[in-house]
């Protein structure tokens, strides 16, 4: 979780945004082009990017990495696919610490 606190004085109060961002497993691999996403096995990244293409049954991606070639990945070689979840800011206030 991503948070910043913002005060003009040391001791008073302050605004807090917090920004959740929450990785999600995608089961259906079909909706992903132009997506950027995370490639895993088990709990390994394996690799990041771009998903450049994904077959029409949704079983085959190709990722393409920032500064790499592309990548093919197969769902039966047991590859999951995770994308990142924003969820919306939340704000509060409480006390800074003197």
């Amino acid at each position: 979780m991503l948070s910043s606190v913002t005060s003009d004085e040391p001791n008073a109060s302050a605004s807090i945004y917090q920004l959740s961002v929450l990785p999600v497993c995608i089961h259906d691999w079909t909706a992903l082009e132009d997506s950027f996403v995370e490639v895993r096995k088990g709990d390994r990244v394996i690799c990041a990017g771009v998903v450049d293409s994904v077959t029409a049954d949704g079983t085959i991606l190709w990722i393409q990495p920032p500064s790499d070639q592309r990548r093919l990945y197969e769902k039966s070689a047991s590859y999951t696919v995770w994308v990142y979840a924003t969820l919306p800011p939340t704000t509060g206030t409480r006390a800074l610490p003197s």
